[in-house]
């Protein structure tokens, strides 16, 4: 069925927003307060795309989990005992409680609703008290799994288990940044798997130090600091957006109004 919104008007006002940038307008109104553009959103992009989750490294022993949350899908990404990485629904198929939070190591996830165990491959291990219903099969249930795939160290997941993979499509990608050494990137401090409180204010300041990488600029210069010639470049990355040496702590103070450095 052909949702409500696509209608003429708005093919109207989606074409201009194809138009060259002087001209350009911004995507018609809809798409950013209607709530069924959001369900034809999901639709399309959310529930048939690669969305990364996090790094493989968070999850460097059999049993660790964290969560997160995607669309208002409460997720469960975890190391099996074979040591397989999976993705799965953490809310329990009983009456739709979480059966995980956080992050951790654990050799199952526990509803706390009616304690339904349920194993590191997201099977219904236990569920109290049902083997005295009728046409009750426990084998038959398990927390709905995603499709997983890691690329470069980061983990990523597919809510459409027969989507193609996401290697092939990245080579290219994969070929243009080889020398950041993406694969073996340490963790720098704790594994945040919370949401942050972004606003415009702090969007456009994380965003400033890595724009301004391809022409001059009035961020501090970290190519003051004498460690960041030495490091690779996905740690002088860090220490330009931190203003800060991954090394010793200390503050990167400015030598010049330039980020030409970046390409030393």
């Amino acid at each position: 069925m052909r949702p409500s919104f696509l209608d003429e008007a708005f093919f109207s006002g989606l074409g201009s927003s194809n138009l060259p940038i002087e001209d350009a307008e911004s995507l018609p109104p809809l798409c950013y307060t209607d709530s069924g553009f959001y369900d034809f959103e999901k639709e399309a992009l959310f529930n048939h795309e690669w969305l990364c989750v996090g790094r493989e490294s968070w999850l460097a022993k059999p049993g660790d989990y964290f969560t997160t949350s995607i669309i208002n899908e409460p997720l469960i990404v975890c190391r099996d005992t074979e040591g397989r990485l999976r993705a799965m629904s953490a809310v329990c198929q009983h009456r739709a409680m979480l059966v995980a939070e956080g992050r951790g190591n654990a050799r199952g996830f526990l509803c706390p609703y009616h304690h339904w165990a349920y194993g590191l491959d997201g099977s219904l291990v236990s569920a109290p008290a049902m083997n005295q219903t009728r046409n009750f099969d426990k084998s038959s249930i398990s927390l709905p799994a995603l499709a997983v795939e890691v690329w470069l160290g980061f983990i990523f997941v597919n809510f459409d288990r027969k989507a193609a993979p996401l290697g092939p499509r990245l080579k290219a990608v994969e070929e243009a940044i080889a020398r950041y050494d993406l694969g073996d990137t340490e963790d720098v401090g704790e594994v945040q798997t919370r949401k942050f409180p972004w606003s415009s204010r702090t969007t456009t300041t994380a965003i400033t130090p890595t724009a301004c990488i391809t022409g001059p600029c009035t961020i501090s210069c970290p190519a003051t600091c004498v460690h960041f010639r030495n490091c690779r470049p996905i740690r002088r990355a860090i220490c330009a957006t931190t203003a800060r040496c991954i090394r010793t702590r200390a503050s990167i103070r400015p030598r010049r109004p330039c980020c030409r450095c970046f390409h030393g």
